[in-house]
């Protein structure tokens, strides 16, 4: 646990990425789980896989919405990179999959 985890909730899935930050080296995308006293917390987190430098992240999930494990599937924005899928169920248990940039964080499609 650290400041920027006070939960102790990074990691709870890993995927490897593209290289995002141009080093040569393929970086990670991180799942940060929120919890019912820790709100708004839930989101991908993407690191370099060279010097664990956080590159990025998405928005947060609302409330105490839960986010799943990240995946890296093909470029679906056509910017070069892959991108990530993740499961995630809202605080009344409704599941949606969702698919974000890895080189914008932004949410491509849910």
């Amino acid at each position: 646990m650290d400041a920027t985890d006070p939960a102790g909730m990074l990691g709870k899935g890993i995927a490897l990425l593209d290289d995002l930050d141009g080093d040569g080296a393929r970086d990670l995308a991180v799942s940060r789980q929120g919890f019912f006293f820790d709100v708004d917390r839930s989101r991908v987190i993407f690191f370099s896989g060279r010097t664990g430098a956080r590159l990025g992240a998405t928005t947060p999930l609302s409330g105490t919405a839960e986010i799943g494990p990240p995946r890296s599937v093909a470029d679906a924005d056509a910017d070069g990179l892959r991108d990530v899928f993740v499961f995630e169920t809202t605080h009344l248990g409704v599941q949606s999959l969702a698919l974000y940039s890895s080189a914008s964080g932004l949410k491509l499609r849910e």
